[in-house]
């Protein structure tokens, strides 16, 4: 029971950083900011694919053979996204100052 309310925490947390994924590709498109590097923009619009279809695999039953790749794809998109920000230099600044407020 408690792995099946972990996997469908972390599925509702991938759902969420897919719709600011999913929004911010129809703000910006593919292109994304003019800001951000063209790499940086290639990967947000992956991460809207990459991210729901994690969590589809993270919400499938106990018993299921998907569950592994979902947490595995979970697992890669964090540290992916983690890695992202911190290598624009946004994200980590603003977790600090949220947290420390």
């Amino acid at each position: 029971m408690g792995v099946t309310v972990v996997c469908a925490i972390a599925s509702g947390l991938l759902l969420v950083g897919t719709v600011a994924y999913v929004t911010g590709l129809f703000r910006h498109g593919l292109r994304g900011c003019g800001r951000t590097p063209g790499w940086l923009n290639s990967y947000w619009s992956a991460m809207a694919v990459l991210a729901p279809l994690a969590a589809a695999l993270l919400s499938q039953g106990q018993a299921s053979r998907y569950r592994p790749r979902g947490t595995d794809l979970a697992c890669a998109v964090v540290a992916a996204d983690l890695a992202a920000r911190a290598s624009n230099g946004q994200g980590l600044k603003r977790v600090v100052r949220m947290i420390f407020r």
